[in-house]
């Protein structure tokens, strides 16, 4: 069995190497991404065999992109610059909405997502706290061949609100070697360590005859209050705040009227969120095949039964999933059978980062500011 990995892992980076790989992973992904959007622009005027040829390009450079951007994620927490906020959270409430999010996914590979929670209250950040549930699946998605078991209960003394993730590990003859030992201590691995570390929660994973398990514990507010009065004579951190709290979140536009696509990149894409555009519902319903996003955005100009379909598709796995309508500046409200969240274009830059927030916290009722 090997060593049980832990916050404290030697093989994290160390600041400077840190900066190197948030540098890279930016200088990597640009080009990436326009690749991607060049190749989405040749999926369109193409067909036949070059349409087949050009398909199977993108998947290699989707993922090449997305280990770019694990890769900048890793740099930069491990930069020691990101400071946790601390808010009570309910953690059963939060792994179960990741659970429902993730649960199309899991089908599409023919997985089940078995969760049990008991009621466990936690303090720490949202959006890392989400980050780290959503990095955990991915992980282990990669990973297994079997159902994937997460449970959430309390541990006696010291107590702990400990979320445990169970599945079976993908036989070695059914994948190659270079990606399994890949797995063993790859960058999906390293981004939990990380997020786990900024937030104060030990890791603790077992690999043995085919099965692995990693547990992740969370203190309990009233034991870090505990803990932090404690002067263990430590150096204290430089202060740092968390400039890209939603850094590795992916967001869908459906859109294609350029000026709204520009304001809504120059607003989200400072705090991390990775912005995939498409022009039309059915483009985005394509998209949404493998696996939803944390939050749709969509230009109002494309309201109709098309989008209200899409809506109902999308929250019929998961019925609180956010998602943002804008609305132009002449547009009037109207009456509709969905409760989506609304945001004027005119008021986008005070408007957004309010509702983008409620996707971090998806236990709060859903937030249509006045218009």
């Amino acid at each position: 069995m090997p060593p049980a990995a832990s916050t404290s892992d030697p093989g994290l980076p160390s600041t400077p190497y840190a900066d190197i790989l948030v540098q890279l992973g930016s200088e990597v992904v640009q080009p990436l991404l326009v690749a991607l959007e060049r190749l989405k622009e040749l999926q369109l005027t193409e067909a036949g065999e070059a349409g087949a040829a050009l398909a199977a390009l993108r998947e290699p450079l989707r993922r090449a992109r997305d280990n770019a951007l694990l890769a900048q994620q890793i740099g930069r927490l491990g930069s020691g610059r990101v400071q946790a906020a601390r808010e009570p959270l309910t953690l059963n409430t939060l792994v179960a909405q990741v659970v429902e999010k993730r649960r199309r996914e899991a089908a599409v590979r023919g997985l089940q997502l078995r969760a049990e929670l008991e009621a466990a209250e936690i303090e720490g950040d949202g959006a890392l706290v989400a980050s780290l549930l959503n990095a955990l699946l991915d992980w282990a998605l990669i990973r297994t061949r079997s159902s994937i078991d997460i449970v959430v209960q309390l541990t006696p003394w010291p107590i702990r609100a400990r979320l445990r993730c169970r599945f079976a590990v993908r036989e070695l003859d059914q994948q190659p070697v270079a990606a399994h030992a890949a797995a063993e201590k790859g960058l999906h691995w390293q981004l939990i360590v990380q997020i786990a570390s900024c937030l104060g929660v030990s890791v603790r994973r077992e690999d043995e005859a085919g099965i692995c398990v990693a547990c992740l514990d969370f203190p309990l507010p009233r034991m870090q209050e505990l803990v932090e009065q404690i002067d263990l004579g430590l150096t204290a951190h430089e202060a740092a705040s968390n400039t890209q709290p939603f850094a590795g979140w992916q967001a869908l536009l459906v859109s294609q009227h350029p000026p709204l696509i520009q304001q809504v990149r120059a607003l989200m894409e400072p705090t991390g969120w990775l912005v995939d555009q498409v022009a039309s519902i059915d483009q985005a319903f394509q998209h949404c095949l493998a696996g939803l996003p944390e939050v749709i955005l969509v230009d109002g100009r494309l309201h109709g039964p098309d989008l209200e379909q899409f809506c109902c598709h999308v929250r019929a796995d998961a019925p609180r999933f956010p998602i943002i309508e804008f609305l132009s500046q002449d547009a009037t409200p109207r009456e509709r059978r969905l409760v989506l969240s609304l945001c004027r274009e005119a008021q986008m830059e005070s408007q957004l980062p309010l509702l983008l927030r409620r996707t971090a916290i998806q236990g709060d009722p859903e937030l249509t500011l006045r218009l």
